[in-house]
């Protein structure tokens, strides 16, 4: 992530979804048939990464109620 954001132009928007934990973590699933592992830094280490790229968050949303996934608009302010 930090490398695409750091390659946008200043003005820039990148959209993305994650995993909407408070702390780092990993899951794995195999609803759709073979198992997939997952892993998100959580929401502070996202947001950290979004402003370690000089990037700000324009919009984060919880999109799957009940589960724990969200996404993010952010763009390049420098």
């Amino acid at each position: 992530m930090l490398k695409l954001m750091t390659s946008l132009t200043t003005g820039g928007v990148f959209i993305f979804s994650a995993g909407g934990l408070d702390a780092a973590a990993e899951h794995r699933d195999s609803s759709m048939g073979p198992e997939v592992h997952y892993s998100t830094l959580g929401i502070p280490g996202i947001l950290n990464v979004v402003m370690e790229a000089a990037c700000v968050c324009r919009h984060l949303e919880f999109d799957q109620y009940p589960e724990n996934h969200l996404y993010l608009i952010v763009q390049k302010v420098t």
